[in-house]
């Protein structure tokens, strides 16, 4: 959806992941600058996802930019980020999590409440 969103108002993606951590304050960070609290494995393999998201985005013509949030809370990052640089959209996937598929995860209904740009979210 963000791809089709992008390629169309010829926009550019910011991909982002929450890497949890009471290390740090929530911030925005390069992975060389993770300290020894954040899980050098994951990191690697995010850096490997978003590696396989950027040469498949590739052909669209479309430019993305990759961050990971390193913060104690997955809303604070996001809503921290999406506030400072002036995001257009946010689009982000649901996750039910429950019987009840009706009721969008905690952190979809967070973040619709506390962050500035719209929200597009897509089951």
């Amino acid at each position: 959806m963000a791809l089709d969103l992008a390629s169309k108002y010829e926009s550019e993606i910011t991909l982002g992941t929450v890497v949890i951590s009471s290390f740090f304050e929530s911030s925005f960070l390069q992975t060389s600058e993770v300290g020894r609290d954040v899980d050098r494995e994951r990191l690697d393999t995010i850096e490997k996802t978003f590696e396989k998201v950027k040469k498949m985005v590739k052909p669209f013509g479309v430019q993305i930019r990759t961050e990971v949030f390193v913060s104690p809370s997955v809303i604070d990052a996001l809503v921290s980020f999406s506030n400072s640089k002036n995001v257009d959209l946010i689009v982000m996937g649901t996750r039910g999590r429950g019987e009840n598929r009706l009721f969008f995860d905690s952190v979809s209904i967070m973040l619709s409440q506390k962050a500035k740009p719209p929200i597009l979210l897509v089951k």
